[in-house]
């Protein structure tokens, strides 16, 4: 699908714009020179979730030096995905693992970082991952890492399935769920009155198993509540990174990484995608 594609291509400048101006409170500005780190009171993510969410989209965590008493430090500066990336490291995962964690504790960032929060954990990146560091949190914050979501009706699972129908299914098992469906040309297949579009295509391709899906129906809600017709500010939870117009969430790694984007029009959703952006 080619906008997947174009929707991949315009994110992909976005890095060392900061994606897309995000005003998230867990996102610091470039001219925040230092990080506080600070005891945490809400659900404590332990390392092993963290690592999880992480390995997820590519990002194998490592445990670096310990900073304080309940803190832990990991550390990605071995693989990203199928690339061997060098030191410097490219992200550094901060884990609050105990309540009397240093109640304040400080450190200097460089100039080309990036600091996303949320829960217990304080992650500085690189800008050029900083969709996948993102990614990772909105799994751990949504459950879908490591296949937690589970499909539901009128349910949109992030990255994975829409109103029952998931990524991977047999095209012989969806018609013998939810029958064959309306035709709107070869590989393409309106369900539940044209709800929900299946698209059993891939790189110019026809395959028996879904390969995307794709909503403009306003009925389909993710777990958060993100649905066809919400706003840039209720994408926000998702921890979504935009670019000219159109936000993504990636789901897996790379190359052709499965994920979720959401088209936009004058600050609202108007297109739900799920599939690979490839």
């Amino acid at each position: 699908m080619k906008r997947l594609a174009g929707l991949l291509a315009a994110t992909g400048v976005l890095a060392a714009a900061s994606a897309c101006r995000s005003s998230h409170p867990e996102h610091l500005s470039t001219n925040d020179r230092r990080v506080r780190i600070a005891a945490y009171s809400g659900h404590l993510y332990s390392v092993s979730e963290v690592r999880r969410a992480f390995a997820a989209l590519g990002l194998e965590l490592h445990r670096g030096p310990a900073p304080a008493p309940g803190l832990v430090s990991l550390v990605n500066n071995a693989r990203l995905g199928p690339q061997r990336i060098p030191s410097p490291r490219v992200v550094t995962v901060f884990v609050v693992t105990r309540r009397q964690a240093a109640e304040s504790m400080q450190f200097k960032r460089g100039r080309n970082t990036q600091v996303t929060r949320y829960a217990n954990i304080t992650v500085v990146s690189k800008p050029d991952v900083l969709y996948q560091v993102r990614s990772a949190v909105s799994a751990l914050r949504w459950g879908t890492a490591s296949s937690l979501g589970k499909p539901g009706r009128r349910l949109i699972v992030l990255g994975s399935s829409i109103d029952g129908i998931g990524l991977g299914d047999s095209r012989a098992n969806v018609e013998k769920a939810f029958g064959v469906g309306r035709s709107i040309r070869r590989g393409l297949v309106s369900y539940f009155g044209g709800h929900l579009i299946v698209n059993y295509w891939f790189h110019d391709g026809l395959y028996k198993q879904v390969e995307y899906l794709e909503t403009r129906w306003s009925g389909y809600r993710t777990r958060s509540g993100v649905h066809v017709g919400s706003s840039r500010r209720e994408l926000r939870p998702l921890y979504v990174t935009c670019a000219k117009g159109n936000c993504f969430l990636l789901a897996g790694p790379g190359p052709d990484p499965v994920g979720t984007g959401f088209t936009m029009r004058h600050g609202k959703v108007v297109d739900i995608i799920i599939g690979s952006f490839g």
